[in-house]
């Protein structure tokens, strides 16, 4: 198989267990999800139908609910940056990263970013200081950064936190440049 391409999740990955990610990656080999990652990406589903118009919030889980006082309100929303897919390539790269970004907001003043994550601990939620290292936040902020149109300098990338156990939502962020 070769290797064309790669994301902020590989990247976490194999800094964790090389061996794991080769598995994964180049033999394909990819374990069954969790009944947490099911349910994470349920939750993440119905926030996108929401910000993207095609759902009120009444269709919501009390999960999805409980983070609605986070997140803009699906009008604030250009549905083209819901689930922004993007590719990033430079020639000092012999890969080229793919990712998907859960919500861009451009308009105004500040560039943001809000990735939709699921805990059943807040204490499992990273710190501000953790996201500032952390692979998916610094790929998103730079990729969202080049391809800002209107040059700004900061981007505040967001998780919002969605507790699983018990309904409730909270905010961790990191400003960069």
């Amino acid at each position: 198989m070769t290797w064309k391409s790669a994301s902020a999740s590989q990247i976490k990955t194999f800094s964790r267990c090389q061996m794991k990610w080769y598995w994964e990656k180049i033999e394909g080999k990819k374990s069954p999800p969790s009944p947490a990652a099911e349910l994470g990406s349920k939750v993440h589903e119905e926030l996108e139908n929401y910000l993207k118009g095609e759902c009120s919030k009444d269709a919501l889980s009390p999960i999805a609910r409980a983070g609605l006082e986070n997140i803009p309100l699906p009008s604030d929303v250009n549905p083209f940056n819901v689930e922004r897919v993007f590719r990033l390539a430079r020639a000092d790269m012999k890969v080229y990263i793919n990712g998907v970004i859960d919500l861009v907001m451009d308009e105004g003043e500040q560039l943001e970013i809000i990735d939709h994550k699921t805990t059943s601990k807040p204490s499992y939620a990273k710190t501000p200081e953790e996201l500032r290292y952390d692979p998916q936040a610094i790929i998103y902020a730079y990729n969202s950064l080049k391809q800002d149109e209107k040059s700004r300098e900061t981007v505040l990338f967001k998780h919002v936190y969605y507790g699983t156990k018990t309904p409730k939502s909270f905010v961790r962020e990191v400003l960069f440049t």
